[in-house]
């Protein structure tokens, strides 16, 4: 399952460098040469209804005007959970759905959905059989990084809570067919992990690399040993000193990934009895999923993955566990399938939708803590090496394209400059996924805009949100 390819390329380069550098510029081998890149890697959370408009200074941001430093107190309630990530944080403003409305897509779910990741219109676009002529951006991102990883399994991986498999979804594979997601987190492990899931995912093509890796670091130090004796210079004592000393860090580097890599897969207790796909799950069941793709990160298994909540179409959960803080309009509405509330735009169903987003910011903070108190394969903590972001389908209730409200959780090894929120008025939904993309070092300049007769929209793509980058890419 394991592929080795990238490994004996990394290898090769790590073994030819340390027997062919030069003496004389060995001593600053250790910091110019690196085992690897930091293991990037990519996570889109998907609420289906976006965030209502008018509450939205006290749900959301205090401000959606202009670019500025985030402070706590700029977070609304739905970002309150998050604020521990403030400094990774992007909060984007002021895009349109425009891929949507310039190919004269139908502003139905089926029409949303294929533009969430996709921004083409998608031909069929009401049925299973739904098509756009290339992939989504998330397989996009996850099929570069796998090319890049040491050995991941999966380039791409997509969850629901449940299916819905007539309908259109929000994932499209190379060729421009939809993805099926797996429903359920118990799918989740029995699929991705095994049926039976043991204490710890063992990588043994990963291990016996690591181990060759090491065996030739320590003979060719003990080759620097044995040529010290034969050298009365005191120059190329020195030379060769740097050169041992370059050898010994690389060692203890490959000694420290194992380590951690043996450490990070260890499964945790009770993994074999998680959730199974159902709507209307009890509350102690609804962050299963993202317990499993914290798994699959922690052992290092895939590049990018997706989670939309509820369904493959739309999130038909109802949130009666919730607390409606004594309005007994928003209990009844909870207790009711949360479509219902995306029809509607009054007092009631606004609270109820920032009541629902809280909850699902909460579980998603509970991921993130994960994620920063695990260490990763390069030694950093692995949120250093995501993005997560966190989008909708539709901008806000009643089936609105325009406005959306948008978060980026952004690890300081990425390419984003977290921190700040992000007026990006005038440009279009597929250059913010161009710019997410380059986020994680992926290299295109656009994405999308395609019509269902084959036409593209060239206006939509003028390429990546540069202020939100640390490098312009491509």
């Amino acid at each position: 399952m394991y592929t080795k390819r990238n490994q004996r390329r990394q290898f090769l380069k790590i073994a030819s460098g340390l027997l062919a550098t030069p003496l004389g510029s060995i001593g600053s081998f250790a910091n110019a040469q690196t085992i690897s890149s930091s293991p990037l890697r990519f996570l889109t959370i998907i609420d289906h209804f976006g965030v209502p408009t008018a509450t939205r200074r006290d749900t959301w941001i205090s401000s959606q005007t202009g670019d500025y430093a985030l402070e706590n107190n700029h977070l609304g309630s739905i970002l309150q959970p998050l604020r521990a990530y403030r400094e990774n944080m992007l909060v984007v403003s002021n895009m349109n759905l425009d891929s949507l409305t310039r190919t004269r897509t139908p502003g139905t779910h089926h029409g949303f959905v294929a533009h969430t990741l996709g921004a083409s219109e998608p031909v069929n676009e009401r049925s299973a059989a739904a098509r756009i002529p290339h992939e989504s951006v998330d397989v996009t991102i996850g099929n570069y990084l796998h090319e890049k990883s040491n050995g991941r399994i999966y380039p791409h991986t997509f969850f629901t809570d449940y299916a819905s498999r007539g309908d259109p979804t929000y994932c499209y594979d190379t060729s421009g067919v939809l993805i099926r997601s797996i429903d359920g987190a118990a799918n989740g492990v029995s699929t991705l992990f095994g049926s039976a899931v043991p204490t710890t995912v063992a990588n043994p093509a990963a291990d016996t690399f690591s181990l060759a890796q090491q065996s030739v670091l320590q003979s060719v130090s003990a080759r620097v040993q044995a040529l010290k004796s034969s050298f009365g210079n005191a120059s190329s004592q020195e030379k060769l000193e740097a050169y041992e000393d370059s050898v010994n860090s690389l060692a203890e580097q490959l000694e420290s990934q194992a380590s951690a890599a043996g450490r990070e897969c260890t499964m945790p207790n009770g993994f074999n009895n998680l959730s199974g796909a159902r709507k209307n799950s009890p509350e102690s069941d609804r962050g299963d999923i993202l317990k499993v793709i914290g798994q699959l990160f922690s052992c290092d298994m895939v590049s990018s993955a997706t989670y939309a909540f509820g369904g493959e179409l739309h999130n038909q959960h109802s949130h009666s566990f919730i607390d409606g803080r004594g309005d007994r309009a928003v209990d009844s509405l909870l207790g009711k399938n949360m479509h219902a509330a995306s029809h509607q735009e009054d007092n009631t169903s606004n609270r109820t939708h920032e009541y629902i987003r809280i909850h699902q910011s909460e579980l998603i903070a509970e991921l993130l803590e994960q994620l920063s108190t695990t260490i990763d394969i390069d030694g950093s903590p692995m949120i250093d090496n995501t993005v997560l972001y966190l989008t909708s389908s539709m901008a806000h209730n009643t089936h609105q394209s325009n406005d959306y409200a948008l978060a980026i959780i952004a690890g300081k090894n990425t390419n984003l400059i977290g921190g700040y929120h992000y007026d990006i008025g005038g440009r279009s939904n597929n250059d913010l996924l161009v710019t997410l993309a380059q986020g994680v070092n992926v290299p295109i300049t656009d994405h999308g805009g395609y019509e269902d007769n084959g036409s593209r929209v060239n206006a939509l793509n003028t390429g990546p949100i540069e202020k939100m980058l640390k490098t312009t890419l491509g």
